[in-house]
């Protein structure tokens, strides 16, 4: 099994509600076990800055899931509750985002997959829940933990 991160975030509907259910849904998803969850934290929107802001939190466990599959999962999750990429601004309102944070020290770049996420180390909202779930998991590209690069961030 390999130890896996996913950030959640939500700012439209009730998000507080959708992420309940998000986290939820994951910990019922077959194949993982000890699943450990952040708190929830309002953050403000990244990217495209005249939104509203989100409600977000982290969920790392263990699995056996492909990154493909656990990736799949993700969309799933989000079509569930709503999203459609199709008709949506990039880095605009959702009702739920699903990115896949970490997949134990793996780097994968691919057309549809990148693994670490690209922008974690530059995000207070995936960093803080993060470090208060696991704070010495190391960025297998920067050769930091959480608690170095949000630090950093500071």
């Amino acid at each position: 099994m390999v130890l896996v991160a996913l950030s959640l975030g939500s700012n439209r509907g009730d998000s507080h509600l959708i992420l309940s259910n998000a986290v939820l849904s994951i910990k019922k998803w077959l194949h993982t076990r000890d699943h450990f969850v952040s708190s929830f934290y309002l953050t403000n929107p990244w990217g495209k800055k005249d939104q509203s802001n989100f409600f977000n939190l982290v969920i790392t466990f263990s699995t056996i899931l492909s990154p493909e599959n656990l990736l799949k999962k993700a969309q799933g999750l989000e079509k569930k509750h709503g999203r459609d990429r199709t008709k949506e601004n990039f880095w605009g309102p959702r009702f739920l985002d699903v990115d896949i944070i970490f997949y134990g020290s793996d780097i994968i770049c691919t057309e549809t997959l990148k693994i670490p996420h690209p922008h974690m180390h530059k995000r207070r909202f995936v960093l803080e829940p993060l470090a208060e779930i696991n704070a010495s998991w190391q960025h297998p590209i920067l050769s930091k933990n959480t608690k170095e690069l949000l630090e950093f961030l500071l």
